[in-house]
């Protein structure tokens, strides 16, 4: 899983990259297998003036699915980035959920179309 942060309007310490970095990674670290890459915009949305203005969007690409864009903004980093996991980690385990099921009536009907061609030709 590749891992691209980048700031706007912020100085992201090296420090704090890393914790936020660690935070993503642990996560995701679930479907770390099917995400091929990641990447974390951070924004301060009014600059100095205050309030619930950093805005954290996520976006995660997985090999054969579309990408998913999450967009979180709360008064600090870390909580922006938090709730943006969370919330990414569910929409990822819900699409890959019915990814499965897709499949799984795919394979059956198919199973079935070819059970009831063999009746037909017997």
């Amino acid at each position: 899983m590749q891992l691209i942060i980048n700031a706007s309007n912020l100085n992201l310490s090296k420090r704090l990259r890393r914790s936020l970095s660690n935070r993503i990674v642990k996560g995701l670290s679930k479907l770390s297998g099917r995400i091929r890459r990641v990447q974390v915009s951070i924004t301060d949305m009014n600059g100095p003036k205050g309030g619930n203005d950093k805005q954290c969007q996520l976006k995660v690409e997985m090999d054969g699915m579309p990408s998913v864009l999450i967009i979180e903004r709360r008064a600090s980093i870390p909580q922006a980035i938090a709730q943006a996991v969370v919330r990414t980690s569910m929409v990822l385990k819900r699409k890959l959920s019915r990814a499965r099921q897709f499949d799984r009536r795919a394979t059956h009907l198919a199973v079935a179309d070819l059970t009831s061609s063999q009746a037909i030709n017997a």
